[in-house]
């Protein structure tokens, strides 16, 4: 899937330029000149990072310098001398995630020995050599902020062009459209790891719905493990990719030389918060009860060479809400139980058999003189979810041959039943910084969000069935090693992994078909069909990138490997369904209409069963094997180059290449696909109902070809170049002009193909 981004903006902000930028990290680039405005080259630059940690470059021929892959953050100091200049000082420096700061300096004639000393300026800015557009969303934001699922997901929100309205509007639950893109189409990064929702596309991080507007990053972290949250909106360098919407970009926090730490606590009680109206009404007790709390702390382990930051964060959320809808009543139960019905429906002028023939039927309806057996041990099980009405009672029958029926008891009445949906969250982050040496550096992240979610009687197939259980959780590790060679060249290797769990289960109802009706009874038992489904989505990532500054040039260049391996089993309807006509049929054990065929119509004809169906496999007759090991490769390679033309004119060139190999089943003999026959009229069968349409035709003359691996064709040329351009007209920072267009390609999410191959056939009756 292709993204086509044209963007043309004008920003009036405060001053700076920008130049490289690196994924993860933060990157300090400037200009040295004297008083007159000359620039100064060969001029040495140290700069000193909070953890005591020193790099040093030195100023080019038009006085340009940079230090990339810079932790993110305050705290920086920078010290610049040059012959026949006085010592420069600049404290107060601080670097900001997956963008270029500006730090010019402006040397003064005299003595190394005399040193001036000024202090950055400490606000965000205008970004005059990128013709990406971004916006960061610092500490200070979240920390200020009412943030209810205290999830970094939300972060997008706060951004301009981002919008809630498109991914309600499309039902997805897979995050924000931003500046238009479709839900779905993000990019998330962690410290520059991948953490994506292969599976989902974003859904599967609202699985439990905890994560309040919508999907997104597979992982969430709790804000106090975030140093800067920044998203890139329009035209984002070619080292980005993945997605054709937008990208985030997360720094984590890092340990210092001095211990810091927190701790805090957020609780919401119903004592506080009136009744919902319509629990009210119905006579339930409305309860929310919100508690988070959790701590971080961060220090050395080893002065000025090693440090460390954790958090951990737990969330319980206990809420119940009214349901009310259509069941049965205990009146009607009674009713049928004593004999009443059977009496009812054969002797009565209103019953089936009078209404139906004119005359009576005694003993024809024999079977329903009693509830079955088999719905009296259901609902000895499922007491839950089977619920009895007592408002809005109706005693107007709707089932097939029961429809405008009178009877002398409420048949359907309206129940209202609290449903409790209790969340229980834990969070945790751990980040390892060591410095191997002035030239080497490594980090190290590790990140843990395991949920559970149990709803009372959601897991069935109309509004009130059993309770359904979700599990799910997801696991991220990223290593990082920054080599650094010399002052203009670099290089960045980063290995990660990522786990995701996303399991949906009725375990107090094991082995029980989804029984419901089709008239207006929306209560039933069993779990639905389409449980249980249970999910892992496991990758594994490798990359290295190599940046190089040369003269006005930016370069970079990078190569990126995934491995995806997926277990997937869905159970799709292998303890089977059973959908009676009504309620009727429900309670009489499926014996109603067949009864009432014989009277009217000599034997079967409609039946009690509306529909019947379960998986199997249809070579051996047997159950399915419904679990799936999906396995693929994904390639990326990049090219940058940030090109100052001229001091106010900046272009960003780049071509990025992407691929996404089709899945396959790591046991062979499973996947196939269907490959239509010709498109012409179809072959008569003796069906007088027979379409006469080509595309019949091709099913007709359709066939299966088992494939264990290229389950469809591989796509090879997803070639995306990256053009950009910024302008600053004024020549002092404050005003740029930037433009681009670009080529993205979205990953096929799982489950679009799962869907398809995890489909055991069904036999129907």
């Amino acid at each position: 899937m292709k993204k086509l981004a044209i963007s043309i903006a004008l920003l009036l902000i405060v001053a700076a330029r920008i130049s490289f930028a690196q994924a993860g990290f933060g990157t300090l680039a400037g200009v040295i000149s004297d008083s007159s405005g000359a620039v100064v080259s060969h001029a040495t630059i140290t700069l000193t990072a909070p953890d005591g940690i020193e790099r040093n470059a030195t100023s080019n021929a038009s006085g340009e310098y940079q230090f990339t892959a810079l932790t993110v953050g305050g705290g920086f100091s920078m010290v610049v001398t040059a012959p026949g200049f006085e010592t420069a000082k600049v404290t107060g420096v601080a670097t900001s995630v997956g963008t270029v700061i500006t730090q010019n300096v402006t040397l003064q004639p005299g003595s190394n020995s005399q040193t001036i000393t000024v202090t950055a300026a400490a606000v965000e800015q205008v970004q005059t050599d990128t013709s990406s557009v971004s916006q960061l969303v610092d500490s200070t934001i979240w920390k200020d902020s009412p943030l209810e699922a205290r999830s970094q997901n939300d972060f997008v929100y706060l951004t301009a062009g981002a919008a809630l309205s498109g991914d309600v509007a499309g039902g997805t639950g897979r995050g924000a459209a931003v500046n238009g893109s479709r839900s779905g189409t993000g990019n998330f990064l962690v410290e520059g790891m991948d953490n994506n929702d292969q599976g989902q596309g974003g859904a599967g991080s609202t699985m439990l719905g905890s994560n309040g507007k919508g999907g997104g990053a597979v992982t969430t972290i709790s804000p106090d493990a975030i140093q800067e949250y920044r998203v890139i909106s329009h035209n984002p360098s070619a080292e980005y990719g993945r997605a054709g919407g937008f990208a985030t970009d997360t720094s984590l926090k890092s340990g210092t030389n001095k211990w810091h730490g927190s701790l805090f606590e957020y609780n919401r009680v119903q004592a506080l918060a009136a009744e919902h109206f319509f629990s009210n009404f119905g006579g339930v007790k409305d309860s929310l009860v919100r508690n988070q709390f959790g701590g971080s702390v961060g220090g050395p382990i080893h002065k000025d060479t090693t440090f460390f930051f954790a958090t951990v964060e737990i969330h319980r959320l206990r809420t119940t809400a009214p349901v009310t809808n259509t069941t049965t009543t205990q009146a009607f139960l009674n009713f049928v139980d004593s004999g009443q019905f059977e009496n009812f429906q054969e002797n009565d002028p209103s019953g089936v058999c009078m209404q139906n023939t004119g005359a009576a039927c005694p003993g024809a309806l024999n079977l329903s003189a009693h509830l079955g057996s088999n719905f009296k041990s259901l609902l000895a099980a499922e007491p839950r979810a089977f619920p009895l009405g007592t408002q809005n009672a109706t005693t107007t029958g709707a089932g097939l041959y029961t429809s405008g029926q009178n009877y002398p008891v409420p048949v359907y009445a309206d129940a209202t039943q609290g449903q409790s949906s209790p969340f229980n969250q834990e969070r945790g982050s751990f980040k390892l910084d060591q410095k191997l040496s002035d030239r080497d550096q490594l980090s190290f992240t590790y990140l843990i969000d395991f949920e559970e979610n149990p709803t009372a009687f959601a897991a069935g197939g109309a509004v009130f069935g059993p309770d359904e259980d979700q599990v799910g959780g997801s696991q991220l590790f990223t290593g990082n090693w920054t080599r650094t060679f010399s002052p203009t060249l670099q290089n960045l290797f980063r290995l990660g992994y990522t786990r995701h769990v996303s399991n949906f289960s009725a375990p107090s109802v094991p082995g029980v078909p989804m029984i419901v009706t089709f008239d207006p009874l929306e209560e039933g038992f069993g779990a639905s069909s389409a449980i249980p489904q249970l999910f892992t989505d496991n990758e594994f990532l490798y990359e290295d990138s190599l940046t190089k500054y040369h003269g006005n040039h930016g370069f970079k260049a990078g190569f990126r490997y995934i491995r995806t391996r997926n277990g997937s089993s869905f159970f799709n309807d292998v303890t089977g369904s059973i959908e009676p006509w009504d309620v009727e049929d429900l309670v009489s054990d499926e014996t109603f209409g067949d009864q009432v065929d014989r009277v009217l119509f000599g034997g079967p004809t409609y039946g009690s069963i509306a529909a019947a169906s379960a998986s199997i496999d249809t070579t051996t007759n047997q159950i399915p094997n419904v679990y799936r090991g999906f396995r693929a490769n994904e390639f990326a390679a990049y090219f940058q180059d940030d090109w100052k033309v001229m001091p106010r004119l900046t272009l960003n060139l780049g071509l990025r290449w992407e691929y996404f190999g089709p899945p396959h089943n790591a046991v062979p003999g499973y996947d196939s696909n269907v490959y239509f026959g010709s498109f012409s009229s179809p072959t008569p069968n003796g069906n007088p109902f027979l379409p006469n349409a080509p595309i019949v035709g091709a099913i007709q003359g359709a066939t299966f070809i088992q494939k264990n691996s290229n389950i469809w064709n591989k796509d090879t040329n997803n070639f995306g170049p990256r053009f950009g351009f910024s302008y600053d007209p004024t020549g002092n920072g404050t005003v740029a002009i930037r433009g681009g267009f670009g080529i993205g390609f979205d990953r096929l999410y799982n489950n679009v193909s799962e869907n398809r191959m995890l489909q055991p056939r069904r036999n129907l009756s």
